[in-house]
């Protein structure tokens, strides 16, 4: 597996990767990528619609190389545009700097 046969994977792992491949090698950094997701029982796929089809493959095959099962779920991108346009109601939470999060805050 390398970083050009799986692009999604080395994207995820980013900068980690790239600096421990440049300091330790590829193999060494693979490894350290498999330690990084070896808590993980899959791998979530979102189908919104708006993919490339070859996507779900690269997941698919991300998600084989890791020993992950691929779960897939439909959705859509509002929540996300809604945030990056500013556009904030009760699906946001709104958490300051140094702010608690609560079990509370969930139960709407």
């Amino acid at each position: 597996m390398n970083c050009d046969e799986h692009p999604i994977l080395f994207r995820r792992a980013g900068y980690e990767y790239d600096r421990i491949k440049e300091k330790h090698g590829e193999k060494r950094a693979l490894r350290v990528i498999k330690a990084m997701y070896k808590n993980y029982r899959y791998l979530m796929y979102i189908n919104t619609g708006i993919e490339e089809d070859r996507v779900r493959h690269d997941c698919s095959t991300v998600a084989d190389r890791l020993g992950l099962q691929l779960e897939e779920t439909s959705g859509d991108i509002h929540l996300i545009l809604n945030m990056l346009n500013g556009i904030i109601d009760d699906r946001f939470l709104i958490i300051l700097p140094e702010g608690y999060i609560t079990e509370e805050m969930f139960r709407k």
